[in-house]
């Protein structure tokens, strides 16, 4: 049996598309709400596996809520935003947020941007069902049911560089128009796929992650790389392939499957397929382009990750740096007042620079711990230098003194012992020791006596009689 395949991506808009995959539209005239329950939703749970449910409105809500769609492309990217941020030595390059909000605030920014793409897949169409019995026309919804359950579900495995968050098998939408042939008002089961691109990881020349991409671009060069870094033949060649991929499934359920040839895919006016390729022309243009320009960013961000990381090591060096001369500088002030405390050691003021500065006081300190330490050290060996000859000065002069002294003291010993033996052998009963010994005891009552007798070895026999006469002893 021929049958047309349908394979396209759609243009319109993410809210508004799903809006109606997910059946929050009540007044669709070509919805039969009686049929939704035959539905297909196919979505990932919480570990990340493809799952389908049927069309109860419990699960279209769970994938309608916004934090499905962030939550499921957050999960996808995890292992590549993980591996991507544990290269980075900061924050700056980091996607701190995870990969949906790093999509929405980036190229999410353009206008039309959706953060999901969508095709949209028919098998066959109504006008196949013209000349078929009912049974026969239930036997062929059910054929082309499968057909796109396998599509699905084999998706991902076919194509790797993509990643389905969550798409839907319609069966409940057909012509209510009362004037229609009767067979039109059979429903033709379709699918909205919607996806996200995941191309393979890509390194820098040192190895590491490059920031993950969600480009579409990427991707289908990733998958065909036949068509040589041209994404025009690449998409091209995904869709020729998704038809094939069609027919074989087809092939397994009806051995007569061929596909009909409808011209340049007659299901779509040919207005709408010019402004197709011009919208997809200029995103694929505007894609190479910023990949290019991701490219140099990227080999800039290396640049400034290495010089951060310089810039970083000759901070830490200077602060090293600086806490040292901090310690000399500390260690030279504690050096210069221990100068000027030994300066104030040797005199109470001294004069330097026309200025008088009294030791002991706290602003003499301080104008001489300002000065340089070696003016300080100057000064401190000059006035050492100048103590030390005044010391020397008056040793000599106490040498002096005490050789005079011991010289005095041996004419003395000398006097007093020739003195002694004289009285001895002259005046036996005189009291003249008496005297001598008393004065060389220190009692300065016969100062006078003892000069006197002092004197008796330099002075003459008649004088020195005349002397001792004079003494009465």
């Amino acid at each position: 049996m021929e049958r047309s395949t349908s394979i396209v991506k759609s243009n319109k808009s993410r809210k508004r598309n799903l809006s109606h995959n997910n059946r929050q539209y009540s007044n669709e005239p070509h919805i039969d709400k009686t049929l939704t329950k035959n539905n297909t939703l196919y979505y990932r749970n919480e570990q990340g596996d493809l799952t389908s449910k049927g069309g109860d409105p419990l699960y279209y809500e769970y994938v309608a809520n916004p934090d499905y769609e962030k939550n499921t492309i957050n999960n996808l990217f995890s292992n590549q935003v993980n591996q991507f941020n544990n290269a980075q030595k900061g924050n700056r390059n980091r996607i701190l947020d995870g990969m949906y909000e790093h999509m929405a605030s980036t190229v999410g920014k353009r206008g039309g941007y959706n953060t999901e793409r969508e095709l949209i897949l028919a098998v066959g169409s109504k006008e196949d069902f013209k000349d078929m019995s009912e049974a026969e026309i239930k036997a062929e919804q059910e054929l082309r049911h499968k057909v796109i359950d396998d599509f699905i579900l084999g998706f991902e495995e076919r194509y790797p560089s993509i990643r389905i968050t969550q798409a839907h098998l319609h069966e409940d939408e057909r012509n209510t128009d009362k004037d229609a042939e009767p067979y039109l008002s059979y429903v033709n089961p379709h699918a909205h796929i919607d996806f996200v691109p995941m191309p393979v990881e890509e390194f820098t020349k040192k190895g590491k992650p490059k920031k993950p991409s969600a480009s579409m671009n990427k991707a289908l060069l990733d998958m065909f790389p036949n068509a040589e870094n041209d994404t025009t033949k690449a998409f091209e060649a995904f869709m020729a392939d998704a038809r094939s991929y069609i027919d074989e499934l087809a092939s397994e359920y009806d051995p007569t499957h061929v596909r009909k040839e409808v011209g340049s895919h007659d299901y779509k006016k040919v207005n709408e397929y010019k402004e197709f390729k011009d919208r997809e022309n200029a995103l694929n243009a505007r894609e190479t382009e910023l990949d290019s320009r991701k490219k140099e960013l990227d080999s800039r961000e290396t640049e400034l990750d290495d010089k951060d990381a310089d810039v970083s090591q000759r901070l830490s060096n200077v602060k090293m740096r600086e806490e040292r001369v901090k310690d000399k500088e500390a260690d030279i002030l504690n050096a210069n007042l221990t100068v000027v405390s030994a300066i104030g050691k040797h005199y109470g003021s001294t004069h330097f620079t026309n200025d008088s500065v009294v030791f002991g006081s706290p602003e003499g300190a301080e104008m001489l711990s300002k000065r340089s330490l070696t003016g300080n050290v100057d000064l401190l060996m000059q006035l050492t230098e100048t103590r030390l000859k005044r010391v020397s000065v008056r040793e000599n002069e106490v040498s002096y003194k005490e050789r005079t002294f011991r010289e005095e003291q041996g004419r003395f010993a000398d006097s007093v012992d020739v003195f002694a033996k004289l009285v001895d052998k002259s005046f036996p009963s005189s009291n003249a020791n008496a005297v001598i010994n008393s004065y060389v005891l220190g009692d300065s009552r016969y100062k006078t006596e003892a000069e006197i007798l002092s004197k008796a070895a330099r002075v003459s026999p008649q004088k020195f009689g005349k002397d001792m006469g004079d003494l009465e002893l």
